[in-house]
């Protein structure tokens, strides 16, 4: 067995931190299930009016969605710390930028793509019927409530602590090992997570433009507006076919969608071009100036070395973990298909 470099030591205890934080995410994510399968069963016998019913069901999924992704990022603090290591905290110091608006109308555009790409493949394989199936249903009518719950547990609440755990936490302490191996690992990580096969290649694509937007600007904040942004996006596409009737709602999609592409496009093209004549002047993992190379690595381990560090380590359980679940549940999902 090759024998470890000091920086391949310091890349596995940092990544067993957080592989084991992860670990901690999972056990999370199994034990708010059963406390949502509970909640449901009671709030289905109680005498309680429906509207009530709904408000507490919805802010309390909300604040344990919310736990389920905070809780981890102290676990990964303390076992960091308790390794000796330096931990590097979520860049909250910074406001968002003022190219924000540009920010998000170019990355909704670069995730509508994505979106776009990932419903052919989708159809393509005849996932159509598992993508469907995993999707929140909704009853009836869409109502003004409806809107406001959803924008708070399906955009805002996600925004804010899918950010704070995948880009601010996991990509952060990553970034002493190389730009590109934090925002490919932590959205592969993002990606899997979702344990939706016919989702991953999305939401893997989010990840790194999400991680991409974190290390360019230096703050979480200008990750969880456009995060929101694109969570809203999705949650008015699912209430104005409602509201305004199937094939009307249809149409109006269309033509915001064709607005946004073009005042993304733009926007895209005019960040590109200042990103180009700007001199990088980016704070690196440990408060010095970054150099213009983006392979740059403060702590070089190479890719192939580091590939295998990471899937022998908790963090590769996690991954693994995440793909397998995913599996398990298109199977299941295509059989009860092909039995109905």
């Amino acid at each position: 067995m090759q024998p470890q470099t000091s920086n391949e030591a310091y890349y596995k205890q940092v990544v067993t931190a957080l592989g084991i934080g992860t670990l901690f995410f999972l056990l999370f994510l199994l034990l708010i299930s059963g406390a949502v399968a509970a909640m449901s069963f009671l709030l289905a016998v109680l005498p309680l009016p429906s509207v009530a019913a709904k408000l507490i069901y919805q802010l309390i999924y909300g604040a344990l969605y919310l736990a389920a992704f905070l809780c981890p990022i102290p676990i990964m603090k303390g076992l960091t710390r308790a390794r000796g290591l330096p931990w590097q905290a979520v860049r909250t110091e910074r406001g968002v930028s003022r190219y924000l608006p540009l920010i998000v109308l170019g990355g909704i555009t670069v995730i509508l793509a994505q979106s776009y790409l990932n419903a052919g493949l989708v159809s393509f394989f005849d996932f159509d019927s598992l993508f469907d199936s995993t999707l929140p249903s909704t009853e009836g009518k869409m109502t003004g409530l409806d809107l406001l719950l959803s924008l708070l547990v399906m955009a805002a609440v996600p925004a804010f602590c899918e950010e704070f755990l995948f880009r601010g936490a996991i990509l952060g302490n990553l970034l002493p090992f190389g730009r590109g191996t934090a925002v490919l690992v932590s959205a592969l990580a993002f990606g899997l997570m979702h344990q939706n096969p016919a989702q991953f290649l999305y939401a893997f694509g989010a990840g790194i433009l999400l991680g991409t937007v974190y290390e360019r600007t230096g703050s979480i904040w200008n990750c969880v507006a456009l995060h929101f942004c694109n969570n809203a996006t999705s949650v008015l596409a699912t209430a104005l076919p409602q509201w305004l009737g199937e094939e009307t709602g249809t149409v109006v999609m269309l033509i915001l969608d064709a607005v946004l592409v073009v005042l993304g496009l733009i926007a895209i093209v005019f960040l590109t071009r200042r990103s180009s004549r700007k001199p990088d002047v980016r704070d690196g993992a440990f408060g010095r100036s970054l150099p213009q190379a983006d392979g740059y690595a403060a702590y070089r381990v190479e890719p192939a070395r580091s590939v295998r560090l990471l899937l022998t380590s908790p963090f590769g359980v996690f991954l693994i973990a995440c793909a397998v679940m995913g599996i398990l549940t298109m199977l299941m999902l295509l059989l009860a298909g092909s039995v109905v």
